[in-house]
């Protein structure tokens, strides 16, 4: 038996997909980056490379010359701005085969970063978001301020002026170790309409949230000194080799969210959706 087939005015179906995007609007998600998305390097000491020379995935693995360190980098995805009250967030995995466990508490082996490259070759003047992370999971949240010339550098330590944003910190703090995953489940900037900070609170609104074996930990901030015009197009990951040995660093699942509204923006728009569907139930009982 065929099915009935029920056809609906121009009106009604303009009211269903405005009821879809704003549920759509609302549960925006992380998306991964493309299998074919391109990744560069800095080589901040030593002389790192691409593991078998690929140097494209939602991942890639790097290899470390003992004593050396590098930044990867991508710019291969849609850019961002974010309206006041919206959040970027960004989530994936890393983890080393040398390089993490036994590294002096006081290095900063790891750092990630959102940044804005006004559109220009260098470095000195990204400006953005950032975070280093030690072997025993203490984390410093930062705003590059990008007031430097001639330095050739994202993120490693000392190269560069930043901001310290002022850090809240939760979770259970544990030692990193190598060979295992762990998993940065946000790098979250939000913006304020006055600032861009981490987060909000530890544990409903992390900017910073990463974990592995034992260990979670969770961060968040104050807004920096930049009070807006950023528009995020480069995402990177700092690693240093600690060790005496050559290390393969590997970041797996990268994804990268589109703007997402705060709760608040939530309601107006489901609201709004509601109001429609009322008025459009009423539309239809009068016609009959």
């Amino acid at each position: 038996m065929r099915s009935s087939v029920r056809v609906y005015s121009l009106r009604r179906v303009s009211l269903w997909r405005m009821l879809s995007l704003s549920c759509g609007l609302a549960l925006a998600s992380a998306a991964p980056l493309g299998a074919q998305t391109v990744w560069q390097l800095i080589n901040e000491t030593g002389t790192s490379t691409f593991k078998d020379g690929v140097n494209t995935g939602t991942g890639v693995t790097l290899s470390i010359p003992a004593g050396a360190a590098v930044t990867v980098y991508t710019t291969d995805f849609t850019s961002v701005s974010l309206a006041s009250g919206e959040k970027y967030n960004v989530t994936f995995g890393f983890s080393s085969t040398a390089g993490i466990t036994g590294a002096s508490t006081s290095s900063r082996i790891i750092g990630i970063g959102l940044f804005d490259s006004n559109s220009t070759g260098t470095f000195g003047d990204d400006q953005g978001m950032m975070t280093w992370i030690r072997s025993d999971s203490t984390f410093e949240l930062r705003q590059k301020n990008g007031t430097e010339t001639g330095v050739e550098s994202l993120l490693k330590f000392g190269a560069y002026a930043f901001t310290n944003l002022g850090t809240g910190t939760g979770g259970t703090a544990g030692a990193l170790t190598d060979n295992t995953t762990y998993t940065v489940a946000a790098f979250q900037v939000d913006y304020t309409g006055t600032g861009y900070r981490f987060g909000t609170n530890t544990s409903t609104n992390p900017g910073l949230s990463f974990a592995g074996g034992a260990m979670t930990r969770q961060g968040y901030t104050n807004p920096g000194t930049i009070t807006s015009g950023l528009t995020f197009d480069t995402f990177a990951v700092y690693f240093m080799n600690t060790s005496g040995v050559d290390a393969e660093f590997t970041i797996s699942n990268v994804s990268l969210a589109t703007a997402i509204p705060e709760p608040s923006t939530y309601a107006a728009l489901l609201g709004l959706a509601a109001v429609g569907l009322v008025a459009w139930r009423r539309r239809g009982r009068s016609a009959t």
